[in-house]
Formats: structure tokens, C-alpha cells, sequence
């Protein structure tokens, strides 16, 4: 199981939700993160907090993503146990 993490702006602990995903190999993270979106609400809810994001290798620039606590890069992979959280972005300027 993948534990995926999604924290509001500021990263209020007591709004955050949690999402347990099942993955059967290794996955890039933007590709795990987009088949998350369309797996499960809260994550796709995520996404609808931030707006349509064009291109979605620029997926990080939108949000935090932190991958067992470290910051994620496009070319990381997420493998089973892993922790992935995603930290939405301020509203507005």
C-alpha cells in the first residue's frame, strides 16, 4: 500500500486527508499521481483546488510533493510502503 497524504494551504494537520492506494509495480510519481487522481475523489478534489494544470509534467511546480518526508522529483518512482504527501498551494496572489 501507497499512503498518500493531502494537506490544505499551511498544512493544517487536522484537514488533511489520507488515501491508501494498492500499487502492483513501481510507478513514476507523476504518473502515480495523475492514476491517483483518477482512482479516488479526495485526490482529484485536490487537483480541482488548483486549477486545470496544462501540461502535466509540470504536475510539482503546482503542488508540494514530499516523498517519505523528502521533496519529490519528476524522476522519482513510488514503490509499495512509500508516503507520499501533497501540500496544496496558497489561493490567490
Amino acid at each position: 500500500m501507497v499512503k498518500i497524504e493531502i494537506f490544505p494551504p499551511l498544512a493544517d494537520l487536522l484537514t488533511k486527508k489520507e488515501v491508501f492506494l494498492t500499487l502492483e509495480e513501481p510507478m513514476n510519481i507523476i504518473d502515480f499521481i495523475l492514476w491517483a487522481k483518477e482512482l479516488h475523489p479526495d485526490v482529484s478534489r485536490a487537483f480541482t483546488s488548483v486549477g486545470k494544470i496544462a501540461d502535466p509534467s509540470d504536475l510539482l511546480h503546482y503542488f508540494l510533493v514530499l516523498k517519505n518526508n523528502e521533496i519529490a522529483t519528476k524522476d522519482e518512482y513510488v514503490m509499495e510502503n512509500d508516503l507520499i504527501k501533497l501540500i496544496l498551494p496558497l489561493q490567490g496572489g
